[in-house]
């Protein structure tokens, strides 16, 4: 089977963080715990952008990589969708996700790119689709770094819609780095929760996600200081069957933009701090506050 043939990309890890379970708070009350959201058969399109002149290609073989550096690619995949479920979700799932309610999300990644010809240790023969079936040749890929990402996730009441929280936006990630798994079309994203976006105050976004063994709400902990780190890991694949290695294709007769389009499957995990680590971080702050009490004594 033609294959991506990806570079890894190895990067620095987080401290130490347990992953689930997590609880939701919506109108239709709170979940079961849960340990993950999974996303599956979402559209996706990657939009290509190159810096050679009008003219200069035809066809995205003209854009394979041969060690010049104009034809580095710079793409941006966009896309949107829902989570299909919570999972697992223990017992009886009494508030109607994805009946009543469910989460959607959009997303953004970008970064660059090489179409290279014949990776080691196999041998460029001239084209990344001879037979011009519209698939990579095997041996054959697309090799991205990704730069930045972003996803931001929305409660849409099914039952209600256009209700108060209808379409609210209720949590943002923003992207750490990402971890290309050899040989395969999957990739890790590394991401982090993000509240830049949020000034506070809406009681339903406050309290919507919820760390089950602190206790806390995700926004919660956003507010402790320093905040604790909520990770997200994102387990990412496209796994169209009918077109899982599609190169990019021309959309203009100078070749100038090249898009692909595909499917992708996903599971998303949230890792919180252990309620030790914030223990911690909460003596460290009444420890401030007492020094701060005795040399405020001292003065008087």
């Amino acid at each position: 089977m033609k294959k991506f043939i990806l570079a890894a990309a190895i990067l620095g890890t987080a401290s130490a963080a347990q992953a689930g379970p997590i609880s939701i708070t919506s109108d239709y009350g709170s979940t079961a715990a849960f340990q993950a959201l999974g996303a599956s058969n979402i559209p996706v399109e990657s939009v290509y952008t190159h810096g050679l002149a009008a003219g200069a290609v035809t066809d995205a073989d003209d854009l394979i990589f041969d060690g010049d550096i104009n034809k580095i690619l710079n793409f941006n995949d966009v896309g949107q969708g829902s989570f299909g479920e919570l999972v697992p979700i223990f017992g009886t799932d009494s508030t109607g996700y994805n009946n009543d309610w469910r989460i959607t999300f959009e997303y953004e990644f970008s970064g660059t790119a090489l179409l290279v010809d014949g990776l080691p240790p196999f041998a460029p023969d001239g084209t990344v689709d001879g037979d011009n079936n519209g698939q990579l040749d095997f041996g054959d890929g697309i090799v991205p770094t990704y730069t930045a990402g972003i996803i931001k996730m929305f409660y849409h009441d099914i039952s209600n819609p256009g209700s108060a929280n209808d379409g609210e936006q209720v949590l943002e990630l923003t992207l750490n780095y990402a971890q290309l798994i050899p040989f395969t079309p999957n990739v890790i994203f590394f991401m982090e929760v993000d509240y830049g976006w949020y000034g506070g105050g809406n009681a339903f976004i406050d309290n919507f996600f919820n760390d089950v063994e602190t206790g806390k709400s995700f926004y919660e902990l956003s507010q402790l200081a320093p905040p604790p780190t909520i990770a997200f890991r994102l387990d990412f694949n496209l796994d169209d069957p009918t077109q899982p290695n599609a190169i990019p294709a021309c959309v203009n007769a100078d070749c100038l933009t090249l898009t692909r389009e595909n499917d992708f499957n996903a599971t998303g995990i949230f890792a919180v701090p252990e309620p030790a680590s914030l223990a911690v971080l909460g003596l460290g702050l009444l420890g401030l506050g007492f020094s701060s009490r005795k040399r405020a004594a001292k003065a008087a």
